[in-house]
C-alpha cells in the first residue's frame, strides 16, 4: 500500500469519524420503538430456537479462526449473540433486550476494526471500538437514547462501498490466518444490513 494511498484513506476515516460525532452530538435523540417488542405469533420458541444458529455458526467460527484476531472476536460475538437474542426472544423488553444487542456490538466493532487493519492498516483499535460499542447499549439503557447504538449498528455495515474499499473486497480466513479475503466485504454489508434489519 503506497502511502499516499494510505495517507487519503486515514484523512477520509478522520472525515468520517468528525461526522460520526456531530451526529452523537447534533443529531435528537432517538428513542427506543414502544412496539419494538410487539412480535408476530403468540409462541416465542420458534423465534427463540432459530438462534440455535448463531451459536452453532459461532462455535464452527471459533474453532476455525486464528487466535487473537478481529475473525475470533466477531465469531465469539456471533456465539454469544445466539444465547443473548434467545434470551430476549423469550420475554422481549428492554432489559432482556440490553442482553441481546451486547454481544452483537461485538461483532460490529470487530467487522469494523478488521477493515481499519486492511484498509488503512491502523491497528490497535480493536478493544477500543469494542469497548465503545459495549458502552453504546449501556449508554442506551441509562439514556434511553439510541443514537450511539444506531451509529455502531449501522456505520460498520455501510462504511464504503466496494470501490472505497478495493483492499478489502476479497478477504477470508484461510490456513489459520485473517488474511486479505473476507469472502467479499460487499457481500458481508449486505448480510449484515439484511439480518439486522429483519430481525433486530
Amino acid at each position: 500500500m503506497i502511502l499516499g494511498t494510505r495517507v487519503s484513506r486515514i484523512r477520509y476515516l478522520l472525515l468520517a469519524g468528525a461526522l460520526a460525532l456531530a451526529f452523537i452530538l447534533l443529531a435528537p435523540r432517538i428513542p427506543q420503538d414502544e412496539n419494538y417488542h410487539q412480535f408476530a405469533g403468540s409462541s416465542p420458541w420458534p423465534t427463540t430456537l432459530t438462534n440455535l444458529a448463531f451459536v452453532l455458526i459461532g462455535a464452527w467460527w471459533l474453532w476455525k479462526s486464528p487466535q487473537p484476531s478481529p475473525a475470533r472476536l466477531a465469531a465469539l460475538g456471533v456465539f454469544l449473540t445466539g444465547f443473548g437474542s434467545a434470551y430476549y426472544h423469550l420475554a422481549p423488553d428492554n432489559t432482556r433486550l440490553v442482553w441481546d444487542r451486547l454481544p452483537m456490538t461485538i461483532v460490529f466493532m470487530s467487522v469494523l476494526s478488521a477493515v481499519l487493519e486492511e484498509w488503512a492498516g491502523l491497528r490497535g483499535w480493536r478493544w477500543p471500538l469494542i469497548g465503545f460499542g459495549l458502552a453504546s447499549v449501556l449508554w442506551w439503557q441509562f439514556s434511553g437514547d439510541l443514537k450511539v447504538y444506531v451509529l455502531v449498528q449501522f456505520g460498520p455495515a455501510g462504511a464504503g462501498g466496494d470501490d472505497r474499499f478495493p483492499d478489502a473486497r476479497d478477504l477470508e480466513v484461510r490456513s489459520g490466518m485473517w488474511r486479505r479475503k473476507y469472502s467479499r466485504y460487499s457481500t458481508l454489508k449486505s448480510t449484515m444490513r439484511s439480518d439486522l434489519v429483519c430481525t433486530h
